[in-house]
C-alpha cells in the first residue's frame, strides 16, 4: 500500500496547495545544475512563496553541499578521476578556495525548507522498509522521516520510490 498520494518526477506539476512535500536530494542536485528542470524550479518557488512546504532531511542536506563542492572543484579543474573526496582531503587550500557551493546551498536554504533531523525511530524503520521495499539506506531513511512526519508527498525523479 502506497503511503504517500503520489510521486513528483520533474516533468509533472505540483498541483495542490498547501500541501507539506518532502524533497528528494536529486531535486537539488537538479536545481543547481545549469541545465534545470523546470518542474524543479517550480517546487522550489512555491516553497519559497510559502505554497507548499518543503521538508529536506539533514543526511540529504549534507550530501547536497558535499556534492555541490565536489562538482565545484572538478569545474574548477582542482580535483580529477576517482576517489575526489580523497583528493580533496589531501588539499586543504583548496578546500579554502571553494565558495560557489556555499552560495548554492544559501540560496537553497533561503527558499524556506523545513530541515528535519533524523531520529532514533527513523532508523530502525529504516531497516524494515529497506528489506520490503528493496531501497537504499539513504532511500529508505527518507521514507521513514516521511512516515514519521506523515508526509504524503514526495518531490523526486527517482522511479525507486514507486516501490513504496
Amino acid at each position: 500500500m502506497k503511503f504517500w498520494k503520489r510521486i513528483i518526477s520533474n516533468n509533472e506539476s505540483f498541483s495542490n496547495t498547501k500541501q507539506r512535500t518532502c524533497d528528494d536530494r536529486r531535486q537539488y542536485l537538479y536545481l543547481c545544475d545549469p541545465t534545470n528542470f523546470i518542474a524543479v524550479q517550480t517546487i522550489a518557488i512555491r516553497c519559497a512563496d510559502e505554497d507548499i512546504t518543503g521538508v529536506l532531511s539533514t543526511p540529504i542536506l549534507a550530501e547536497v553541499m558535499h556534492q555541490l563542492m565536489l562538482s565545484e572543484a572538478r569545474d574548477n579543474g582542482w580535483i580529477h578521476g576517482a576517489n575526489p573526496a580523497k583528493q580533496l582531503s589531501h588539499q586543504p587550500e583548496i578546500v579554502q578556495k571553494l565558495s560557489r557551493y556555499e552560495d548554492s546551498i544559501r540560496d537553497m536554504l533561503a527558499l524556506g525548507l523545513r530541515i528535519e533531523p533524523l531520529v532514533t525511530e527513523d532508523f530502525i524503520n529504516a531497516m524494515n522498509l529497506q528489506r520490503r521495499f528493496e531501497l537504499l539506506t539513504n532511500d529508505a531513511l527518507l521514507v521513514a522521516m516521511m512516515q514519521r512526519l506523515r508526509i504524503t508527498s514526495l518531490a523526486s525523479a527517482d522511479q525507486i520510490f514507486s516501490r513504496v
